[in-house]
């Protein structure tokens, strides 16, 4: 028999990342993440990933539906679960707790992956602009020391290390490249490591969105880069929202929406589209003026000269407008192409 596959998800976000390997037939050991209304999206994440293998997914569609409350619907998942998202934030106090709580979760068995990203803000290009020190002497641009951390505890054969492209440039007060550091760190744990500058759309998803992905190998083996399959879907970005009814800016609900006809098929294709799973959360960001001009600059733009809106050519009052809205996006990974795709709502 096929040992099961396991993995340590930290600094875990929603759980994008995690999705990804629990869809590839990785099994969570532990979620940690610091914010709190993530690890809720985590819990309930998990819970739907147990009632599936269980075959039982008409509790969560109760919960969906608002037939019963999120109180009772955590009522009936097992305790293990919901001990397994961890909701602290990873420093030198809380290391020791964050260890103990872990080593539980584990018990006599071994790790086999740790994956995870830092946040991105302090390596983002937009971050470091938007910051008059430059990001530098942030705390979040060594909390990959903290990972280095749990690699020596728990000994994986491999990690996965995601973050944005601002990280090839990013350099700290001495001028040093803060991933040659990370690079130098994670051998001197006795992990070779390998990156590459990936594309979201090379892969199937409707939105170019590069990241590096850095991979780690326990011992001096070099080389073991996955070659990875490119798929470029053939429908644009509109297709995500055939199936959702029209509203408008500020518009929409937290609760279960009447879904429109969808006659294509690459929804069902792609595995996004579930007919069985009510959708819920179809809200529409409120916009101000302000937004409401850059959005007609934009279309005029595209509509008049097939040109895509650079932020300087905006008038320097509207200017930054735009880049706040980008933080906005980036801070919150709100963006609901990459919910759908990621959580297959």
């Amino acid at each position: 028999m096929v040992k099961e596959l396991n993995f340590l998800d930290l600094f875990a976000g929603a759980g994008g990342l995690s999705e990804g390997f629990i869809q590839a037939g990785f099994k969570p050991v532990a979620h940690v993440e610091s914010d709190k209304a993530a690890c809720f999206t985590l819990l309930t994440r998990m819970a739907y990933h147990w009632l599936k293998s269980c075959l039982n997914l008409d509790l969560y569609i109760d919960y969906l539906t608002g037939k019963i409350d999120r109180c009772s619907f955590y009522e009936k998942i097992p305790n293990n679960i919901k001990e397994s998202i961890i909701n602290q934030e990873i420093s030198d106090i809380s290391l020791n707790d964050i260890f103990s709580n872990i080593d539980y979760l584990l018990g006599d068995t071994t790790l086999d992956l740790i994956i995870g990203g830092p946040p991105c803000q302090a390596y983002s290009l937009v971050g470091r602009s938007c910051d008059t020190n430059k990001m530098l002497g942030d705390k979040r641009n060594y909390l990959y020391i903290f990972y280095a951390e749990f690699l020596k505890r728990y000994k994986p054969k491999y990690f996965v290390f995601e973050n944005v492209t601002g990280l090839l440039s990013a350099k700290d007060k001495e001028g040093k490249y803060y991933l040659n550091e990370m690079q130098k760190l994670f051998k001197s744990c006795g992990y070779e490591t390998e990156y590459r500058v990936l594309n979201a759309s090379d892969y199937g998803a409707l939105q170019a969105r590069k990241r590096i992905i850095l991979v780690g190998r326990k011992g001096n083996k070099t080389g073991f880069y996955p070659e990875l399959e490119r798929h470029c879907a053939k429908v644009f970005v509109n297709e995500i929202f055939k199936d959702l009814p029209t509203i408008k800016a500020g518009e929409g609900s937290v609760n279960m929406c009447q879904m429109q006809n969808y006659l294509g098929t690459w929804l069902y294709e792609s595995g996004i589209k579930n007919d069985e799973i009510p959708v819920t959360w179809h809200i529409a960001r409120p916009i101000n003026s302000l937004d409401a001009k850059i959005y007609k600059i934009a279309a005029n733009l595209w509509e008049n000269q097939q040109q895509r809106l650079e932020y300087n050519s905006l008038p320097d009052s509207l200017s930054i407008i735009c880049i706040m809205l980008i933080i906005f996006v980036i801070q919150r990974k709100c963006i609901y192409i990459c919910i759908r795709q990621y959580f297959k709502i």
